[in-house]
């Protein structure tokens, strides 16, 4: 299942980037968006920025590459991410042509 669940959010951000990027190049940019733990502070971003990353953090209205993400944040995030995915696991949240369920407010 969470193969399936993966490949479907691979899909549907190449719909919602327009179809300008492949799985792959998606798939590549994500693994190379690290962040380094800055102690006591949060966490700032070690990758460099791209036309790709620029559009994914337009998408998710959640920007990494020029701010540092404190440990509330990062901590929200992926807890709300993760009850959403089990969620639409479970059938309880159906997904839609857009990625707006992973989009967190500030």
């Amino acid at each position: 299942m969470i193969c399936y669940t993966a490949l479907l959010i691979y899909r549907l951000l190449e719909k919602k980037l327009d179809y300008k990027y492949t799985s792959s190049q998606i798939l590549d940019t994500l693994k190379n968006m690290k962040m380094l733990e800055q102690k006591g502070c949060g966490y700032e971003p070690e990758y460099e920025r791209t036309i790709l990353t620029d559009e994914l953090h337009e998408l998710f209205k959640f920007n990494t590459d020029y701010e540092i993400i404190s440990y509330k944040n990062i901590q929200k995030f992926i807890l709300i991410f993760s009850l959403k995915v089990i969620l639409i696991q479970a059938g309880l949240i159906k997904i839609f042509s857009s990625l707006s369920f992973f989009f967190i407010p500030p």
